[in-house]
């Protein structure tokens, strides 16, 4: 890309109505210019072809989330209550900068009719109110009505209801100004599908936020280079995410995930067509990926691998990510306090990692489902310990920089560094509960329990004035914070 301002301005104005052009086969690829040949690529897939889509080009007031928390941060509801607004809020006030939140297909276009028409009541206060609690909103589009697909997660009988739905959706929740609903509520993250490497038909047929396009990652791809331009047009700010990947519970663990879709997506000329790529994680999986580094560190290594390999450098979500406080099998048992520790080390790692931002799955416990109890509040919504931890985090890593050696190789357990300002910040603990201690160069430093105790350390503490701070650690995972000279 050059490297002269005007030049790249105009680039990211007019790359994606270009790209939206070509894929409706309205401009030929040659008339595309930089990069030359997505365009092409796009306006040559079989289907594409006219349809309802907003003509103005237009990009929306700047938009800034609040700076007290870390952004990496985020939460979704369950099914059952994400529509409640004083839910919502209860997100918001925990911690979370991100909130990911259903959209469901069928209920907005129930019918086919031409033109479409679409009922967003049951959306439009629900986003706006998270909007004005100062949540980012990544939209997870599910369901497709059952005129346009055998299953709600799955391939359609036609690509263009899909893409028209988009770009109405897109427009109305672009915050631009125009043909916004009421409040001009924005989104700027639209996730497709859920876990759509799945290759299970039962629980495609019996969830309707589960994906089954996973023995159809060509069909994926070519849904994403329909759908990619469309979004673009209707908003050239908006960010789309990859659906998010399983990418583990393999057949070989006894799971229903194809290892492959993410090849058969990038093969097919898929990765030209999302922002940011997008994967799950929890600790029952880590075994995969622990040669490459701890827990979803690991992971996060061997998808960014697996990118490179395809040419690809693209940001990194988990949208869904968590440990539960209580467990039937198959998964192996945990406690409340467990899932306390694992708040501070799931975030350390990945904002370590360079990952942009997990989604607890799922913030509130639902009683009669089948599922570990990963909320962080539970069937009567009433806060565990795992609240307070997930709270007190995301307040103390806010503007948290990894440092360039994030992990300190030589101290016991796990110890990552970070830079807040002239500040440092440190993060502690030892996964097999032994005892250890940090020296650090300083006259004081302040030590934060997961729970939030806190005790001032200074350098003669350990009766000693030589200029080190000696702070002790095990397995409850502290902060340490150290103020600049």
């Amino acid at each position: 890309m050059t490297s002269l301002p005007a030049r790249v301005a105009r680039a990211r104005l007019l790359t994606p109505l270009l790209l939206a052009l070509a894929s409706l086969g309205s401009i030929p690829p040659a008339a595309t210019g930089s990069p030359a040949d997505l365009p092409a690529r796009i306006a040559q897939e079989p289907g594409a072809r006219a349809v309802f889509l907003p003509l103005l080009l237009r990009g929306g007031q700047p938009y800034h989330l609040h700076s007290d928390r870390a952004t990496v941060f985020g939460a979704q509801l369950s099914e059952v209550r994400f529509r409640d607004p004083a839910m919502v809020s209860e997100v918001r006030r925990s911690g979370a900068v991100f909130l990911r939140s259903l959209i469901f297909w069928d209920e907005i276009e129930p019918r086919r009719e031409s033109p479409p028409r679409y009922d967003w009541s049951l959306y439009d206060g629900l986003l706006r109110h998270a909007h004005q609690e100062g949540l980012e909103v990544i939209a997870e589009v599910v369901g497709n009505p059952t005129w346009a697909a055998d299953y709600p997660g799955g391939p359609l009988y036609s690509l263009d209801p899909l893409v028209q739905f988009l770009a109405a959706a897109v427009e109305r929740y672009d915050g631009d100004g125009l043909a916004d609903a009421p409040g001009s509520p924005r989104i700027r993250y639209w996730e497709l599908y859920n876990e759509p490497d799945n290759t299970d038909s039962e629980l495609a047929k019996e969830g309707r936020a589960w994906g089954y396009w996973g023995r159809e990652g060509a069909a994926y791809a070519q849904m994403l280079k329909r759908a990619y331009p469309a979004i673009k047009l209707a908003s050239p700010g908006a960010n789309v995410l990859l659906g998010g990947l399983a990418y583990d519970a393999f057949p070989e663990d006894g799971g229903p995930f194809n290892p492959a879709f993410l090849d058969d997506v990038l093969r097919a000329g898929g990765g030209c067509c999302f922002d940011t790529m997008n994967v799950h994680y929890y600790p029952l999986f880590a075994f995969r990926w622990q040669a490459q580094g701890p827990d979803i560190v690991g992971k996060a290594q061997a998808v960014r691998r697996k990118l490179a390999g395809y040419g690809l450098d693209k940001p990194l979500m988990f949208t869904e990510a968590g440990m539960w406080s209580a467990a039937l099998p198959p998964y192996p048992a945990a406690t409340p306090d467990d899932q306390l520790r694992y708040v501070a080390k799931l975030y350390t790692r990945a904002l370590a990692a360079g990952v942009q931002t997990v989604i607890w799955f799922q913030y509130d416990d639902v009683a009669g489902f089948d599922d570990p109890a990963r909320g962080l509040v539970d069937i009567d919504l009433q806060p565990k310990p795992a609240h307070i931890a997930f709270g007190l985090a995301s307040g103390l890593l806010a503007d948290a920089v990894p440092e360039r050696q994030a992990r300190d190789l030589l101290a016991s357990g796990e110890v990552y560094w970070f830079k807040q300002g002239a500040d440092r910040l440190a993060v502690a603990w030892t996964e097999d509960g032994s005892q250890a201690s940090l020296s650090i160069q300083a006259r004081e430093v302040e030590w934060i329990h997961g729970l939030g105790a806190r005790q001032r350390l200074r350098d003669e503490s350990d009766g000693r004035l030589d200029g080190q701070v000696v702070v002790r650690y095990g397995r409850d995972p502290v902060f340490i914070q150290v103020p600049g000279e």
